[in-house]
């Protein structure tokens, strides 16, 4: 009886038990957890750190160097050398998957698609990659063109111009292109009136003459102008920015003079002055190595100006007369500089050069000719213009 009662009282327990274990609400874990700034700027794919396009964007950075400086996964030894896990000498550096001999370290980032970073070694990198390689990939070749047209029209101070740019880029592989073509005109009028005095002995302040003057004038300017850029290969650039401009200057003016003693003058005066201007610059650079740089720039440039000023004469009296001034002027002008950089181990950059230049100019003697000879006036002092 008892045995009967014990074993009732061992299930009604054990049978409660379980009914409170069941009833009761079960426990819940919730683990959370957030990137850092450095790693939301990463994309982990296959034990690689890759940096993308939006962080080589928003660094602001200019060339491959600058980046990888800056990452917490590479370091960098005293002589500039960039490697994994502290090993500089045993982190090979790749482009397009291939080694590099020349300089990784100054690649355009506007060339860059991305840069991954491996921190474990495969077979393919060979003893001096142990500590993972770097592969910098190239943009793909994309052809890009733009063009742009911008025009203004203005009027200032009774001065009216319009101005008139258009513009075209082209991207391709290794190679771009910028051409500019320019249009500018003013025209203008100005009107003066003015009185000529001199001092003469016991008589003080003498007045000569007076006299006003109307000239409307037109300046004007067209003006062409590329820069082409080849680059060669990591280490040499070619760049040929020519630039042809013409400029030119007309006047057209009436003159007119009185003198107290009673004779007059009318004069009508034209000119023009056009200027033409050729520049042919050409820059290689050459990166020799990782410390040092030489660039050679040579320059021939040359200008040819050509005035002629017509002024026709009617004296009362004296009747008609004519001056005329022509005038030619050229000019040629080569440079040559050679500019070589060098950077210590220390942080300190020494450079040093060499410049030679040659110039070249001729210049018309201005010939006058008068068809009536003009009688000798007295010499008066200088103009004074009538407010």
């Amino acid at each position: 009886m008892h045995r009967r009662l014990a074993c009732l009282l061992a299930i009604c327990s054990t049978y409660a038990h379980a009914q409170t274990g069941a009833s009761a609400p079960p426990q819940q874990v919730v683990i959370s957890g957030a990137q850092t700034d450095i790693e939301a700027g990463q994309d982990f794919v296959a034990g690689k750190i890759i940096i993308g396009q939006k962080k080589i964007a928003d660094s602001g950075l200019q060339n491959t160097g600058e980046l990888l400086r800056r990452e917490p996964a590479i370091s960098v030894d005293k002589s500039g050398r960039i490697g994994l896990l502290g090993l500089p000498g045993y982190t090979q550096v790749l482009v397009d998957g291939q080694a590099q001999t020349g300089d990784y370290m100054n690649i355009d980032l506007m060339r860059v698609e991305r840069i991954e970073i491996a921190k474990t070694t495969t077979a393919a990198t060979g003893p001096f990659g142990i500590a993972g390689p770097i592969n910098i990939v190239l943009r793909k070749a994309q052809r890009k063109a733009s063009s742009k047209l911008n025009g203004n029209v203005r009027t200032e101070g009774g001065r009216k111009g319009m101005d008139l740019t258009w513009s075209g880029t082209g991207v391709s592989d290794g190679f771009s292109h910028t051409f500019m073509l320019s249009r500018w005109r003013r025209l203008s009028t100005t009107h003066s009136e003015y009185v000529q005095t001199s001092e003469r002995p016991g008589a003080g302040l003498v007045r000569g003459y007076e006299g006003e003057i109307h000239a409307p004038g037109l300046y004007e300017s067209l003006i062409a102008s590329s820069v082409l850029a080849w680059t060669l290969d990591a280490n040499h650039t070619l760049t040929f920015s020519p630039e042809i401009a013409r400029a030119n200057s007309d006047n057209d003016s009436q003159e007119q003079r009185r003198w107290l003693s009673g004779p007059t003058s009318l004069a009508n005066q034209t000119g023009t002055s056009p200027t033409n201007n050729l520049h042919l610059p050409l820059l290689w650079n050459w990166k020799i190595d990782p410390d040092s740089s030489l660039a050679v720039k040579l320059v021939a440039s040359g200008s040819r100006s050509d005035s002629r000023q017509r002024r026709d004469e009617v004296w009362s009296p004296g009747g008609p007369r004519q001056r005329v001034n022509d005038q030619d002027r050229s000019t040629r002008n080569y440079f040559l500089d050679l500019d070589y950089v060098i950077e210590t181990e220390d942080g300190h950059r020494v450079s040093a050069g060499a410049k030679f230049a040659r110039n070249e100019s001729v210049a018309a003697i201005p010939t006058w000719s008068t068809a009536v000879q003009t009688p000798a006036w007295p010499c008066w002092g200088p103009i004074r213009h009538l407010a």
